[in-house]
């Protein structure tokens, strides 16, 4: 079996998946099917799955990170007040990635904050080099784990804005990977091309953030509203004094009413600029990446995004390019195809380079392609991305995230 194989027939079982688990709107009036037979078993089959699902003991089905396939574990959420969500999980994959984590936030009108940790075990993590300019042929993998303990908060100031932060310690330990097929990094680089190779040090990190929601026009305005955010990062090495940086980011998206009222079209950019200090360097594994729909982030720290996904250069590997700074530009448009699914063609471009004085709309990657989303209400259930344009071959990319809790 193919690995295009395996991941449509992913796809397949996903989309099977959610017709035996509708939304509970759906299940309270169901409408007749199409041929007069009675659809009471299949709603009645969905009703028992999601109650399996949501037990306070309960099966978890997720990927840890990229390169480690769907995995399957163990949930514990604790029973609390509504204000609280405490939960630990652990979860492995056939590939040998493994997690367990605790997640607890307590969420007041105006905010919320929590407290977190984590250890992800990835055996198979993708290294090109850093910049623009690798080539497919520098493959290598290497393996890390990341155990990370941290506090956050946010606080809402306006309807309309938030502020928050965290801080956080992490300890990174890289390892050989371990995908046989591919040559680990060590054999293909050294510590010049992949600064922090060698050793890996202790890092406090400390963040603030500020978030703004533009909201959508009047009733018969193109504008749908957006979602702004600013961060930055301060990163210390607490042992070797060799890795100390700081990072901002700027992401926005915005959406506009599309040519009927089920079509929609949305603008991404997202600029990540790393800045060592004198005499230091960011560490290969803590530089952002470009390529496909993966990213290894923090707790609590997902993308602001593109239309519905993660998702950065998708005509690309997963964390295919990676320098310390970055850019990337996208356009989606989302339009309905039938009940539940929806469609979007998207184009990506971006770049990674090493100085910021780089960061500009000359030499971008590029690429185009078709998305296929099933959702429920607002909310994507499962997705498939197909990217071109790469001059790397068709990447499939499948995501099955919010279909099992």
């Amino acid at each position: 079996m193919t690995l295009t194989t395996f991941k449509l027939g992913c796809l397949a079982g996903s989309l099977a998946l959610l017709l035996f688990c509708p939304p509970l709107e759906a299940q309270e009036a169901a409408p007749p099917s199409p041929n007069g037979s009675d659809t009471s078993t299949t709603f009645g089959a969905g009703k028992g799955i999601a109650r399996f699902f949501s037990q306070p003991l309960h099966p978890v089905i997720q990927p840890v990170a990229s390169g480690g396939g769907l995995g399957a574990g163990i949930g514990y959420t604790f029973p609390t007040s509504e204000r609280w969500d405490v939960n630990t999980k652990a979860v492995i994959t056939p590939r040998k990635y493994w997690l367990a984590q605790f997640d607890g936030v307590y969420r007041a009108r105006r905010g919320e904050a929590g407290a977190y940790a984590r250890v992800r075990n990835m055996t198979r993590l993708n290294f090109f080099g850093s910049g623009a300019n690798t080539v497919i042929a520098d493959r290598s993998t290497f393996a890390m784990r990341d155990p990370v303990v941290g506090i956050f908060s946010s606080i809402r100031v306006l309807p309309a804005m938030e502020l928050g932060g965290r801080v956080e310690e992490l300890w990174i330990h890289l390892d050989r990977g371990q995908d046989e097929t591919l040559p680990s990094v060590e054999q293909r680089f050294g510590d010049f091309e992949a600064p922090g190779l060698d050793r890996q040090p202790r890092f406090a990190r400390y963040q603030a953030f500020v978030e703004g929601i533009a909201p959508a026009g009047t009733r018969l305005s193109m504008n749908q509203g957006g979602r702004y955010r600013i961060t930055y990062d301060i990163y210390q090495d607490q042992e070797l004094g060799r890795y100390s940086f700081n990072r901002l980011q700027l992401e926005g998206r915005h959406t506009f009413a599309g040519f009927r009222p089920d079509h929609s079209i949305s603008f991404h950019g997202w600029i990540s600029s790393a800045e060592a200090k004198d005499g230091q360097q960011v560490p290969f594994f803590l530089q952002h990446t470009l390529g496909g729909t993966s990213n290894l982030r923090s707790l609590h720290e997902d993308p602001v995004g593109g239309d519905g996904t993660p998702g950065t250069l998708r005509g690309f590997q997963n964390l295919r390019f990676r320098d310390d700074h970055l850019m990337l530009l996208q356009a989606e448009y989302r339009f309905g195809v039938w009940g539940p699914l929806d469609a979007t063609v998207f184009a990506d471009a971006g770049k990674a380079v090493r100085n910021r004085s780089e960061l500009s709309l000359a030499d971008l990657k590029r690429d185009y392609g078709f998305s296929l989303s099933m959702m429920r209400g607002a909310a994507t259930v499962a997705r498939v991305d197909v990217g071109f344009g790469g001059g790397e071959g068709r990447r499939i990319f499948v995501g099955l995230g919010g279909l099992l809790p």
